[in-house]
């Protein structure tokens, strides 16, 4: 790992997983790369603010097609990862169905009961992590409307 080169599958490692498969580790570097990705979005969304606050319309117009790139790369940069394939065999790196039946156990929300602040157990639900639960594409709609 070279903490000089850029984000990238072949430059990303797990230090642990759930279940020890390939598919698993590479559904977890595809979602640091769309997170490392999404802060040129959000970069453009802080500067669209800016442009809003400072009544800049030019600035605004440009900042809008800076984030509309930044979209663009996001997904043309993330796409061909989330469905990459096996030089040898040319199986998907991350198989729906071991992610579906075998990672996703793992990863999945969870209902537990945990000490409240008097002492008492409580009930709590904690949400898992998805792909589908980015805030990147949430944030840009959120602040557009």
């Amino acid at each position: 790992i070279d903490p000089e080169r850029p984000l990238k599958p072949s430059n990303l490692r797990l230090l642990r997983r759930f279940t020890g498969l390939v598919d698993e580790e590479w559904f977890f570097k595809t979602h640091i790369i769309i997170e490392a990705e999404g802060s040129h979005v959000v970069s453009s969304l802080v500067a669209i603010s800016n442009a809003v606050q400072s009544n800049d319309e030019m600035n605004l117009l440009e900042e809008l097609r800076s984030l509309e790139e930044n979209l663009w790369r996001l997904s043309s940069v993330c796409l061909p990862i989330m469905f990459a394939r096996s030089p040898q065999d040319h199986s998907l790196l991350c198989e729906p169905f071991l992610f579906f039946f075998r990672l996703r156990a793992y990863i999945k929300s969870v209902d537990v009961k945990m000490m409240g602040e008097d002492d008492e157990f409580e009930d709590y639900h904690l949400h898992g992590p998805s792909g589908a639960m980015s805030s990147i594409l949430p944030s840009v709609m959120h602040y557009l409307a």
